[in-house]
């Protein structure tokens, strides 16, 4: 008994324990299918917010991907907190969830805000026009605050709205032919204002009209096909009165009337080329029948016409007309058409063209009119009626009118042809390669030189005529070619050997002139070669007869150079061939050689007795070279006044003339100038010596009679 009751315990024992396994793991999966479900549900719940503001940014996929896994943790951390058994905890969670759901809101609603469609390309905004701007709105229908229509934003107007923004305003649309929807969405892009009259004015931007205030509408098909009648019915002409022929009343591919007429009381048809009105009744006129057509053929058609400044008048009989005098001429097949043009108010004009067509070539009607001048010359004019300078009638064409017309062209034609031209030789094709014929013309000079022209005439110089090219005449240029380019050659040649010794001549001179400047120059020379430092006085002593020889060469090879004969005349000074130089002196003198002044002087000087010399002209050219700035002849100048040879001008006009030359790189001026500041400095020093030797004698005596007074 006792053991068949513990069996029954541990058989009860059992069963529970199975129980409670089976109870614990459905617990354990339940529990995981629910994290599971619950954080799927928490990433997709991310990614579809993350998604629209990734689409409200333009986001790209790896850009929204991290936004979606940032968002799912957070809503993930914040989502297991509001399963948390401390209160404090779910407050956290449900704030935090809150505050994920607030900002995504304030985030597309912050993006949306000036955005006008959706990604998928639908308008989520709505617009208002004011007089200054323009309000955006997302809810359709009528504005409360205007109590306008707020009409949706489309990608086509987009740009429109944008420039109304900007201040740009709606003007007139000036077009006949206006584009009014976007070929591509059909949207209108043209907006429009209807009056009480019905005239519709049409404007390229949304608005108000400039003159009513009222807001413009943006055209639909109906208003369209309104504008588009009123634009044909005010530019559509008149109708205008014709004569027309049988075949001219009904398209023959519609068979619709393109004729309309009137009758009158006395069953007279009266013909126009368009509907409308008669413009001397007022009547309607009415489209052509096959029985109105009928019954005009049975009477009689007019046969000729008449000109008048206004209009046509039509005959049915040629000749003279009664009433206007004017001959009825016959409507000659082909004329309709110009007679139709000129009731339309066309009006001759003169024809230029020498190759006109004067006849119909389907019916040999004239198609041309003519006037003759009192010059005999004839007009041509395109269309019948009246010369516009003598108000005479024109005629229409005839064949021997033709003919004198030709002759007349001809002479014109060989008055006005262009005379000849001048063609190069090596690019002129002379013959004609179709034909062999010569195609230019040639003269050819006393000389023999040939020159050839494009045209036939005279020669515009000689006035001889000119003749056509022949091969003779070609091959006769070759050998003159070939003889002129084999003289060229030898005259080449002989240039070049007169320049060779042209150069060893200039070279053989400049080598004598580089002498002369190296043995004869003055340093203070303002004309020397600048090659060479010039030789003093002195020095110029002990190369005197070398140079005579060198500057004699070197004048000789060139005797346009003043430099040359200077320097040779200075070098005659120095050994005293005193006439030659002053020849040379005298010349150069006249032409202002600056440095010969000095140098004139002083000869001057030399040639008169020591003992009883007249300083009057050595001291006009030293004062001439001085004042054209030669430093030798201010020396000089400054040297004469010292010894009181010539009177100065100034109280220190030789000191002042003298420190000029020393400046001026003169050697004894600049000796003469230290030796003045010395001499100035010694009395300088003797006076202020003298000055102090007096102010001690008034000390002495002022301290003798202060002690006088003192007792």
């Amino acid at each position: 008994m006792v053991l068949n009751e513990g069996g029954g315990h541990e058989m009860f024992a059992t069963f529970f324990t199975r129980k409670n396994a089976i109870i614990g793991t459905a617990a354990v999966v339940g529990l995981l299918g629910f994290v599971v479900a619950n954080h799927l549900l928490a990433y997709y719940t991310a990614k579809s917010y993350t998604d629209q503001i990734a689409d409200t940014f333009n986001i790209n996929g790896h850009g929204a991907r991290a936004l979606a896994l940032v968002s799912f943790a957070l809503l993930v951390y914040f989502g297991s907190k509001i399963f948390s058994l401390a209160k404090r905890n779910r407050l956290i969670g449900y704030a935090g969830v809150l505050s994920l759901l607030v900002v995504h809101s304030l985030v597309l609603w912050r993006a949306s805000e000036w955005t006008n469609f959706s990604p998928d390309g639908a308008s989520i905004k709505c617009f208002v026009l004011t007089k200054e701007s323009v309000r955006y709105s997302e809810r359709l229908g009528i504005d409360q605050e205007s109590g306008k229509e707020c009409r949706p934003v489309t990608p086509q107007l987009v740009e429109r709205l944008h420039s109304y923004e900007k201040g740009l305003r709606p003007t007139r649309v000036a077009s006949d032919n206006p584009v009014f929807f976007d070929l591509r969405t059909g949207e209108p892009i043209i907006w429009y204002a209807k009056f009480d009259s019905g005239e519709i004015e049409l404007f390229d931007l949304m608005g108000f009209h400039p003159t009513t205030g009222e807001e413009l509408l943006p055209v639909n098909k109906a208003i369209v096909a309104s504008w588009r009648e009123g634009i044909i019915h005010e530019t559509r002409e008149p109708p205008k009165k014709i004569i027309p022929t049988i075949g001219e009343f009904f398209d023959p591919r519609t068979g619709r009337a393109k004729v309309w007429y009137r009758k009158d009381e006395k069953s007279e048809y009266s013909f126009f080329d368009a509907d409308g009105f008669d413009p001397l009744t007022g009547e309607k006129l009415s489209a052509v029948t096959r029985e109105v057509v009928k019954d005009w053929g049975t009477k009689p058609q007019a046969q000729c016409y008449i000109i008048t400044s206004e209009a046509v008048k039509y005959g049915d009989r040629s000749g003279i007309d009664p009433s206007t005098g004017k001959e009825c001429r016959e409507i000659k097949s082909g004329m309709l058409e110009r007679l139709r043009e000129y009731e339309k108010g066309k009006r001759p004009s003169r024809i230029a063209d020498p190759n006109v067509v004067f006849f119909d070539p389907r019916t040999g009607s004239p198609i041309v009119w003519y006037s003759v001048a009192k010059s005999t010359d004839i007009e041509l004019f395109d269309l019948m009626g009246f010369h516009p300078s003598t108000g005479e009638e024109l005629l229409p064409i005839t064949a021997s009118v033709v003919e004198q017309f030709r002759a007349q062209q001809q002479k014109i034609t060989a008055k006005h042809r262009s005379p000849p031209k001048r063609v190069n030789a090596e690019s002129a094709v002379f013959f004609d390669p179709r034909s062999g014929a010569p195609v230019i013309w040639y003269w050819k000079s006393s000389g023999g030189n040939y020159e050839f022209f494009d045209g036939e005439g005279y020669h515009p110089f000689t006035g001889d005529p000119l003749a056509l090219v022949t091969k003779t005449v070609l091959e006769e240029r070759e050998a003159q070619i070939a003889k002129g380019k084999k003289d060229e050659e030898q005259a080449a040649i002989k240039r070049a050997q007169d320049a060779q010794l042209q150069t060893n001549a200039a070279i053989e001179i400049a080598a004598v002139g580089d002498k002369c400047d190296r043995l004869a120059s003055n340093p203070t020379d303002p004309n020397k070669s600048q090659a060479v430092k010039g030789v003093t006085y002195d020095e110029l002593k002990l190369t005197a007869t070398a140079a005579i020889e060198a500057c004699l060469a070197a004048q000789s090879n060139a005797p346009s150079v003043d430099r040359f004969k200077y320097q040779l005349a200075r070098a005659y000074q120095v050994v005293s061939a005193l006439d030659k130089a002053e020849s040379l002196f005298e010349q150069l003198a006249e032409k202002r050689y600056v440095a010969v002044y000095d140098n004139y002087g002083w000869l001057l000087l030399k040639q008169q007795d020591a003992n009883n010399r007249d300083y009057t002209a050595p001291e006009k050219f030293f004062r001439i070279g001085a004042a054209a700035g030669n430093a030798d002849a201010m020396e000089s100048l400054a040297e004469l006044i010292e010894r009181g040879k010539i009177r100065p001008r100034s109280e220190t006009e030789g000191n002042d003339l003298t420190a000029r030359a020393a400046d001026l790189g003169n050697a004894e001026a600049q000796k003469r100038l230290v030796k003045i500041r010395q001499e100035g400095d010694r009395r300088d020093q003797a006076r202020e010596q003298n000055e102090q030797g007096k102010e001690i004698m008034r000390n002495i005596f002022g301290s003798i009679i202060r002690g006088k007074l003192a007792r």
